[in-house]
């Protein structure tokens, strides 16, 4: 009986042994799998970073093939949308671009009347160009601004656009390149809008309202100017008050400057001069503070267009943001 029991004992305990083996290599089986999965698997977090260089180029190639033709699209929409509001205009990729910050003219205006420029956040300089567009100087500030990507404000003198069609295809591209347009009266002729210095209210108007005809006409009502400029600056004429009160009537605003190149003061100015006159008008009148920065793009201003390069390299090593009008 003793050696029977000692037996089934024997074998209880051989079972009980195979079977918490068998439990072991099992367990090791699947815990060694799922190691192995996690750390050689060459779907793992780890591997994919550090062999990433060569398969996320083929799909960045990928990437970007989808995403060119995506763009394509969405430029062939933008350009179909541009062309309806500017008429036929000019395709420019500076459409795709994001467009400076847009300050409200009225806060500028009573800026330049306060004389206090001085930004609590930042400094902002306003690029105006007068007197254009010309077939001369105009493509060539467009272009600086493009490659500086940034944008300006161009104060359109009515007369300009009905000497050529060259002349209103400008004002398409001026617009296309994300600048923002401006009213200099139609004739510019201080004669006819100030008769012995005094403001000529309803000439005024009429000129102002007739250059905004040819602009819309060109590039559409959406570019109607809000902003306009006294051709000579408004504290130049006596008897402002009747035409302050039709300009304010029709919601438009005027704006002055309080920093120039000084490419219209009489004597020329070559590159240097320009720079020069211009360091002196921001320090003395603008303070070095927010800046509306007088320039003309008309014809035989191509020093201006020469300066225009280093005045925007200075201004952005000292911190200014640029900014437009509307």
């Amino acid at each position: 009986m003793k050696r029977r029991s000692k037996a089934r004992k024997k074998k209880k305990f051989i079972a009980r042994y195979v079977v918490f083996c068998l439990l072991l290599v099992i367990v090791g089986f699947f815990s060694g799998k799922y190691l192995l999965t996690k750390f050689y698997s060459p779907n793992s977090q780890e591997e994919t970073v550090l062999a990433g260089n060569s398969s996320t180029d083929e799909n960045d190639s990928s990437n970007d093939d989808s995403k060119s033709n995506s763009t394509d699209k969405d430029t062939k929409s933008s350009n179909e949308e541009t062309n309806n509001s500017i008429k036929n205009g000019d395709k420019s990729p500076l459409n795709q671009q994001e467009i400076d910050p847009i300050s409200d003219s009225k806060k500028v205006k009573d800026m330049l009347k306060s004389g206090v420029y001085t930004s609590k956040e930042k400094k902002i300089a306003y690029l105006t160009f007068d007197d254009g567009p010309s077939v001369t100087v105009t493509p060539k500030i467009l272009d600086i601004l493009n490659q500086n990507k940034i944008h300006g404000t161009f104060f359109i003198v009515g007369s300009e656009l009905d000497k050529s069609d060259k002349a209103k295809d400008l004002l398409k591209r001026i617009v296309n390149d994300g600048n923002t347009l401006a009213n200099h009266t139609y004739s510019h002729n201080y004669k006819t809008l100030y008769p012995g210095g005094h403001v000529n209210a309803a000439t005024f108007m009429d000129e102002v309202e007739r250059t905004n005809k040819l602009i819309t006409d060109v590039v559409g009502e959406k570019h109607k100017p809000r902003v306009v400029r006294f051709p000579g600056g408004h504290a130049s004429w006596k008897g402002t008050e009747e035409v302050d009160r039709l300009l304010d009537e029709k919601g438009y605003v005027y704006i002055d400057w309080n920093s120039l190149v000084g490419d219209a003061e009489g004597k020329h100015r070559n590159k240097e001069e320009l720079i020069q006159r211009f360091n002196q008008t921001k320090t003395e009148n603008a303070k070095n503070g927010d800046l509306v920065v007088l320039m003309h793009d008309t014809y035989g201003k191509e020093s201006t267009a020469e300066a225009l390069p280093q005045l925007i390299n200075e201004l952005r090593n000292e911190g200014y943001e640029f900014h437009t009008l509307m």
